[in-house]
């Protein structure tokens, strides 16, 4: 399945989906997913997002370029960057 990559055109490793509370490592491609539990990292599209049309997506680039993001995000709130998809 097609992932985006917007994070190297707008010069950020982690993209948000701020609809969805998703997040997306353009380096890795992967999403990262909160369970209620755990965060999940997965190279597949989550089910709930199959259907989105990335190019009109809303989202916000993550001010974070470290591996440990899972780790990152269960300690504090990541710094976000204003971009949009589709530019």
């Amino acid at each position: 399945m097609w992932a985006p990559v917007y994070g190297y055109h707008y010069n950020t490793r982690y993209i948000y989906y701020n609809d969805y509370n998703v997040y997306y490592d353009c380096h890795r491609d992967v999403f990262l997913t909160w369970t209620g539990r755990r965060w999940v990292v997965t190279h597949v599209v989550p089910d709930f997002m199959i259907h989105l049309n990335f190019n009109n997506a809303v989202v916000s680039g993550v001010d974070y370029w470290n591996d440990d993001f899972d780790f990152y995000l269960a300690k504090r709130r990541p710094t976000y960057v204003s971009i949009r998809a589709g530019w």
